[in-house]
């Protein structure tokens, strides 16, 4: 329910902006997909690309907007390199998880 106020919350004080809704909804759905519903991201090996929008560029570009109004492109090229750190970490976990991801399912990149 706290994430249910935030989201209602920011996108009432930006005017409904559609920015913020977009990447509200979009960042849910990958939170969501990545384990969840028919097509789970993380075992169609595409986990990584999730990850990285939810943890980088997407949650930058969202608070960003609330922020200032819009999404300078420095921002989010800034963000990049250090999600980039966040991806490596993970593939390090799937390199250790490799032979029980095999067993369930899960492909990994």
């Amino acid at each position: 329910t706290c994430w249910l106020s935030f989201f209602f919350w920011s996108v009432i004080a930006t005017g409904f902006s559609p920015v913020v809704l977009g990447l509200a909804v979009l960042g849910t759905f990958l939170a969501i997909g990545y384990t969840a519903g028919p097509a789970p991201l993380k075992y169609l090996g595409l986990g990584d690309l999730a990850v990285f929008v939810c943890f980088g560029p997407g949650v930058v570009a969202y608070s960003t907007t609330i922020l200032v109004g819009y999404v300078p492109l420095e921002v989010i090229v800034f963000t990049v390199p250090t999600t980039l750190y966040v991806i490596a970490i993970l593939q390090a976990n799937n390199y250790r998880d490799m032979e029980a991801d095999q067993h369930s399912g899960a492909r990994t990149l």
